[in-house]
């Protein structure tokens, strides 16, 4: 006799008979993931048969759809999928924050838009990128505008004043399965500007001490990167649980691509996560960053720790 023990939506995979043969034993897939279920068996066994079941009358009988055939338009596709609202707050500030997803059908077309509004100074920020992943490499673009602030020392008097930061870039993206699985190369193009709106003038005081402004710059840089990752983390993770993360990226700022001089960055990370055995669910991670910056001294930038 075959009978019928379970109709779930989500499948039943590897069943196993318990020892006294009165449950069975199975995986089943729903919304958050694989679990592990337990039927009772009626007859203390299960009772194979070569027979086949019968077949099941249909749930309904839905009306035949008219199909077209013609060319996929991806565009058609690619409205907002997801939107993830945020707030953040630190003792000088709270921001609001808006982030909308989007992708086409079958994931060729990827973009993100992100909104900012700081409510205490009440400046927005908005950035944008597109990810074009139906070529190989894959291509990527993203653009931002935020809100800055410049000082102004002279005369022995202190002022700041408004800025404006814009940044775009455009990059490609490499993985190498058939060399090396895991891992991937990438180069992206990249232009920086700060500058003033409305900048304050102060008459230089004869008797003043050295005088500081923060100019406008413009900074245009090609980085090169590679990266290992090979990590699992699983349905009802809050983080990465298992494996290795290796990074490595080179940035070169040069004199002839219009900046003040020649400058360069070498940052690298290594981040490894173990499960930890007498504590389920929880996870060791060592995070390692590090990185070094040549040329000038006024040209090559600052490395910044701390903060929340």
């Amino acid at each position: 006799e075959r009978r019928r023990l379970t109709r779930v939506i989500g499948g039943v995979n590897n069943p196993a008979v318990s020892p006294d043969g009165k449950r069975v034993i199975f995986e089943t897939w729903h919304a958050e993931g694989w679990e592990l279920a337990v039927v009772e068996l009626e007859n203390g066994q299960l009772v194979e048969s070569p027979e086949s079941p019968g077949e099941e009358p249909p749930r309904y009988d839905p009306a035949p759809i008219a199909v077209e055939d013609r060319p996929y338009r991806a565009w058609e596709a690619m409205w907002p999928r997801s939107w993830v609202p945020t707030v953040r707050s630190t003792p000088e500030s709270t921001s609001l924050a808006f982030l909308l997803l989007g992708s086409d059908a079958v994931q060729h077309h990827n973009w993100a838009v992100t909104l900012d509004w700081n409510t205490t100074e009440d400046t927005l920020g908005v950035a944008a990128s597109y990810v074009y992943s139906g070529l190989r490499p894959t291509l990527s673009t993203s653009i931002a505008r935020w809100p800055g602030e410049g000082v102004l020392w002279r005369a022995d008097t202190f002022q700041t004043f408004h800025m404006e930061n814009l940044y775009a870039s455009v990059g490609v993206d490499l993985s190498l399965p058939e060399l090396i699985e895991f891992v991937g190369i990438g180069a992206d193009l990249t232009g920086l500007w700060s500058f003033a709106t409305d900048r304050p003038v102060v008459a230089d005081d004869p008797g003043q001490n050295t005088p500081f402004e923060t100019e406008d710059d413009a900074r245009y840089g090609l980085r090169l990167r590679w990266s290992y990752g090979r990590t699992d983390r699983y349905a009802y993770s809050i983080s990465t649980e298992l494996g290795v993360n290796l990074g490595l990226s080179f940035e070169l700022f040069l004199a002839a691509f219009g900046n003040p001089s020649d400058t360069f960055s070498l940052t690298w990370n290594a981040d490894v996560f173990l499960p930890l055995a007498y504590a389920r669910g929880h996870v060791l991670a060592l995070l390692y960053d590090a990185g070094i910056r040549g040329g000038p001294e006024a040209d090559r930038g600052l490395f910044y720790v701390g903060g929340l």
